[in-house]
This record gives structure tokens, C-alpha cells and sequence, in this order.
């Protein structure tokens, strides 16, 4: 793993746990634990079982600031910003990173119509996150329209990007650090509708293990990313995340496995896994895992007379399979793609902890926001990436 050369902070009070927080993006008592430049951590216990309580308060706190600043007053400033047209994961990124630069400025967020052309179903007028998730705030009658008032301001994401560090607002966010504080974003933002909340709830009934957070979640992206133009995206094969599945499995005595992937090959890789107990998704992933290397929302616009067909189901198909990757208690995925490094940071912010998590490629990183350029590597070196 790298070498250290910043100088530790003060240790947290005894007894905590190696997954609580510490300060800039350090955990554990000795505050060795950096998630920015180790891409494996193996706490010696599990917060489901023993949460960290200063770190919950703090979760809370936080929580109320985000509401209040969301919350659609007399005189309210509002922001809307035009999102790139990416897929699902990509696109959440770039709504996190807007709602950051927003409320840092003491503006209200709000999503545009038609955020998610490639994966909103045609059936919903709004055409983005509104389709599955509840309304960002309570300033969005017309955003839903297209007409937006006199306060509002229409920003172009890509065009505004700043370093994290200085969207930093609200009490402990600055000390804790960039993880913590964007964790705390993706949580509040990620506010299920009634039907998805009942996908979900349907699919984690399947579950043959108890209690159903029991469970290491695992993320297979291929498909597409397996062809893609950064040469930094790499795909690993199954049996790589098997073996790191079983570890985590072993050590923390969890029960069984969810899979979320867009590979029917990995499906039958960890099916024909005796040892585990798998659920995932029943889905046609041959649509996703083709394409010959062009992107999934490309081909998902262009897809004829199925396309809204297409669009709807695979929409929520992926907003379940990104909420029940977060309800489980560990992680084995790569923190180079965007949908499972969002779902971790939300069972990281539900547990008001680090959770256990392999990432195979990279540390984590913040997903679209200027930075230097680099990430650390799973082997402990730094890299040119483009998080």
C-alpha cells in the first residue's frame, strides 16, 4: 500500500471502531485507514453490529443542514443545472457535484427535465431523476415544466467543475473530509419513489439468507466499459471478485452475495459457486453486455421502436440494483465506476461508518469534479485517472 507522508491526526477516544471516522479521509483508531489511497479495508468488526454513535449524531446533523438548504423558502435562489447526456451513474455523479456548488453557495438545487434521456421511460413526463427518485427539493413546479422563474439559473455542469475542497460547507464536513462529505450528498439525493422501494423490496424477498444486510454487495461492470476509450478502465474477470467475496464472507460471517452486473457470464460464474448463497436481478443482460463497445445510452436512444420500451425497464432495473448493492454490509467492486462507488458511499453513510470494501482497480475518489489528475492505484502507486 502507498507510504504516508501527511502526519497523523489526533486518535479517536478508545473503543472505537477501525471503520469510524477520524478526520481527512482517515478511519480507524489509529487513523491509518485512508479511502483515497487504500483500495482493500478489513475492520476488525462490523458497525451494523456496533455503530459508531459519534458518527451517526454527526450523519443527522448533517442530514438537517442538507434539508434545509433544499427546503424552497420566500426569496429562495434557485439552480438548475444541464446535465451531460451519460449514463445513469455518471449522470448522479454530476447531479452530486451540482448540489455541492448549489447549496455551497447558498442556492437551492434542482435537475432539469429530460436529465435521463437514455434511461427515463417515455410514460414520465419529468424524464429524470423525478421518474425514480422523490423531488430534490421542494422548488421544482417549474423545473417539471421546462419554465423556470426569474431566480432560477441555468449552470452547464461540465463548465463549472471545481475541486471538492472548496465546495465544502456545514458542521464536521471540512474536518472529516472529502468522502464523508460527499457521501453525506449522495444520501440525501438518493430518496427512492414509493414503486422503486417496492422493486426493491420485491427483489430482496428472493433472498434465501437472514438478515437480508447480511451480504456482501458485488459490482460487475463490463459490457460497454470493457471497450472503452480511457485505457485506464480495466475489466477483471469473476473469478477475481469471487475470491475477495469469500474472504469478506469468511471474515465477517455474512450470509450471502448480491450480484449487480450487466454480464450474464459473471451471473453464471457465481451461480456455479456452491459455496455461496447468490441473488441478483432476473433480467435479459444480453442486450447490456453487447454493443461492440458503444456506450450503453447511445445505444439505448437509438434502439427503434423498443427504445422507451428499453429505456424504462433497464432505468429502474438499475436504480434497484444500485439500492440493494447499498443494503448490504460490504463491498467488492472498482471505485472506477460510477454506479458501485455511488452505492457504497450510500451504505457507508446509512452505517455512519466505513464499511468492509475491495475496490480492484482504484482508491476512491471523488466522480467528476477538478482535481490533480490522479487517483492511487490497488497497488499503491498513483496514476493518471480521470475520476
Amino acid at each position: 500500500m502507498a507510504r504516508f507522508t501527511n502526519s497523523l491526526p489526533a486518535k479517536p477516544p478508545a473503543g472505537s471502531l477501525t471503520s469510524c471516522y477520524c478526520s481527512n479521509n482517515r478511519f480507524g483508531p489509529s487513523c491509518r485507514h485512508s479511502i483515497d489511497r487504500q483500495a482493500e479495508h478489513y475492520p476488525p468488526a462490523l458497525t451494523t453490529n456496533r455503530p459508531c454513535s459519534r458518527d451517526a449524531a454527526a450523519t443527522r446533523a448533517f442530514q438537517r443542514t442538507l434539508d434545509r438548504s433544499q427546503s424552497c423558502r420566500a426569496g429562495s435562489r434557485l439552480r438548475v443545472y444541464s446535465m451531460p447526456k451519460y449514463g445513469l451513474g455518471s449522470v448522479f455523479s454530476y447531479a452530486v457535484y451540482a448540489f455541492a456548488s448549489a447549496a455551497s453557495s447558498g442556492a437551492v438545487f434542482e435537475e432539469p427535465v429530460k436529465s435521463l434521456p437514455g434511461f427515463a421511460p417515455p410514460t414520465c413526463q419529468n424524464g429524470g431523476f423525478a421518474c425514480y427518485l422523490e423531488n430534490f427539493s421542494g422548488c421544482n413546479a417549474g423545473v417539471r415544466t421546462g419554465r423556470l422563474g426569474k431566480r432560477s439559473i441555468n449552470f452547464l455542469v461540465s463548465r463549472q467543475r471545481k475541486d471538492w475542497r472548496n465546495l465544502m460547507f456545514g458542521p464536521n464536513a471540512r474536518t472529516r473530509g472529502t468522502f464523508w462529505f460527499h457521501s453525506q450528498l449522495v444520501h440525501r439525493l438518493w430518496r427512492l419513489r414509493k414503486s422503486e422501494k417496492d422493486a426493491a423490496n420485491a427483489v430482496q424477498r428472493n433472498f434465501t439468507w437472514s438478515p437480508a444486510s447480511s451480504c456482501v454487495a458485488v459490482h460487475v461492470r463490463h459490457g460497454d466499459a470493457c471497450k472503452d476509450h480511457r485505457s485506464q478502465r480495466k475489466c477483471y474477470p469473476a473469478a477475481m471478485y469471487l475470491r475477495h467475496v469469500r474472504r469478506l464472507k469468511a471474515r465477517y460471517n455474512l450470509k450471502g452475495v448480491f450480484l449487480a452486473t450487466d454480464d450474464p457470464s459473471v451471473v453464471r460464474a457465481f451461480m456455479a459457486a456452491s459455496d455461496l448463497k447468490v441473488s441478483t436481478q432476473s433480467v435479459d443482460r444480453n442486450w447490456l453486455s453487447g454493443g461492440g463497445g458503444t456506450r450503453i445510452e447511445t445505444r439505448m436512444k437509438s434502439s427503434g421502436a423498443r427504445g422507451g420500451q428499453v429505456q424504462g425497464r433497464i432505468g429502474r432495473e438499475t436504480v434497484v440494483d444500485m439500492e440493494l448493492l447499498a443494503r448490504c454490509s460490504a463491498f467488492v467492486g472498482t471505485f472506477s465506476t460510477n454506479l458501485g462507488r455511488l452505492a457504497f458511499e450510500i451504505m457507508a453513510a446509512r452505517s455512519s461508518s466505513l464499511p468492509p470494501y475491495v475496490s480492484l482497480d482504484i482508491g476512491w475518489c471523488p466522480g467528476f469534479a477538478k482535481d490533480n489528475g490522479y487517483v492511487w492505484s490497488s497497488r499503491g502507486r498513483k496514476i493518471k485517472f480521470d475520476c
